[in-house]
């Protein structure tokens, strides 16, 4: 891709008409004329066809961009996915591990009544010895 600094450099390149009509010069003045025409027409030529390859490595770049967008948005999408999956497995195990909180509680307090009823029985137990003593 050319890059132009100014305008100025841009016809400073293009070639200049001769446009002197004394006859003194007559047909040299024509076909300079013509050569500088000619010389114009290849420089156009040649604009056109860098502009037709800048178009075309524009055109390559926005579908390279598409591409890119495209693969973004399906990564993103994954992720989004994989993020509710973890959320939907941390909520599970949350609920799983409160199930067995409450299940380590209530054991819990059956050992306590069961220590008790044993504590009493040996209670009551020790009692009766002591009376029959």
């Amino acid at each position: 891709m050319v890059a132009w600094s100014s305008s100025e450099e841009q016809i400073g390149d293009l070639p200049r008409l001769n446009c002197t009509n004394s006859n003194d010069e007559g047909d040299e003045s024509v076909d300079e004329n013509k050569k500088d025409v000619d010389g114009e027409d290849s420089v156009v030529d040649g604009l056109r066809q860098q502009i037709e390859r800048d178009q075309e490595h524009i055109t390559s770049l926005y579908k390279e961009l598409e591409e890119e967008r495209n693969m973004s948005a399906v990564a993103t999408s994954k992720a989004m996915e994989m993020i509710t999956r973890l959320q939907e497995e941390k909520a599970a195990l949350l609920m799983d591990a409160m199930q067995y909180l409450r299940m380590m509680e209530e054991q819990a307090g059956d050992d306590v009544e069961a220590l008790e009823k044993a504590s009493n029985l040996l209670a009551d137990r020790e009692e009766i010895q002591d009376l029959e003593a």
